[in-house]
């Protein structure tokens, strides 16, 4: 069983080749080792072979959805110790509810700022496993979510399971 890397190993997964790519050659810049996959039956594999940190991982792709993805991924050994950012454009409350039944620890919406993915892959390289929960929103009408400001935006905030 490998082990998970240092905490510079990023995974990036979005059937959206160019988005992946670029996000990857972002990460790159910032001193990250990213790795690209195009959807989530590629992100299990890449992820067994080297264990990230960290996954970014979009929800809408075909033959297995972020959702799905997310939940096999925290079944692997090291799944538990993986920080999985949710980037996506799916912002319902619904998608939200799901997204933390997955196991993401934290949810972004496309557009999200670069600075603010930066933000949460830092925080959690100091603070450690735990759920952060960020999304990017424009409102904050989330039902049972609670509240903060985070980098400007009102964003919801998951708390640990």
């Amino acid at each position: 069983m490998a082990e998970v890397q240092p905490p510079n190993r990023v995974l990036v997964v979005d059937d959206h080749e160019d988005s992946a790519d670029s996000l990857a050659q972002l990460l790159d810049l910032r001193g990250y080792e990213s790795a690209v996959a195009y959807d989530g039956l590629q992100a299990i594999a890449l992820a067994r072979e080297v264990p990230p940190h960290a996954i970014i991982l979009d929800i809408d792709m075909p033959r297995m959805n972020g959702f799905e993805a997310c939940s096999r991924l925290r079944e692997l050994p090291f799944g538990k110790d993986l920080f999985i950012i949710a980037l996506t454009g799916w912002v319902r409350q619904t998608d939200l509810t799901e997204a933390w039944r997955a196991g993401f620890d934290a949810f972004l919406s496309k557009p999200a700022l670069s600075e603010t993915l930066f933000d949460l892959l830092e925080r959690h390289s100091i603070e450690g496993p735990g759920r952060v929960g960020v999304v990017r929103v424009r409102d904050s009408g989330f039902g049972d979510f609670p509240v903060t400001t985070h980098l400007g935006f009102d964003v919801p905030m998951f708390a640990g399971h």
